[in-house]
């Protein structure tokens, strides 16, 4: 059995970090949007192929760091699995802006 332990913290960052984070956060989720397009059409769930299809393409078209690029197919794939499995019928999933 995994757990899962959360926890919400504040951060203060300088006006450049925050710059950073907001740009940080918009390739995530730009890269979580391309991932989620490349699964709905080709219905594939199994991170080892969808690592190979993208990987390559998260690290130079959005600029992401390796854990973060594994960590858009991981995102990617628990949503749609989760969709899948609650019953929802097999749609595109957009990832929207958050606000900082």
């Amino acid at each position: 059995m995994n757990l899962t332990l959360t926890a919400k913290i504040k951060i203060n960052p300088t006006n450049e970090q925050a710059i950073i984070l907001k740009e940080t956060m918009n390739a995530y989720r730009k890269a979580c949007n391309f991932v989620s397009e490349i699964i709905f059409h080709s219905k594939i769930l199994t991170q080892a192929k969808l690592h190979n299809m993208t990987y390559r393409d998260l690290r130079s078209q959005f600029g992401l760091r390796s854990q973060m690029a594994q960590s858009v197919i991981k995102t990617v794939i628990a949503k749609y699995r989760t969709t899948k499995s609650n019953g929802h019928s097999w749609t595109l999933i957009c990832f929207k802006k958050t606000s900082i």
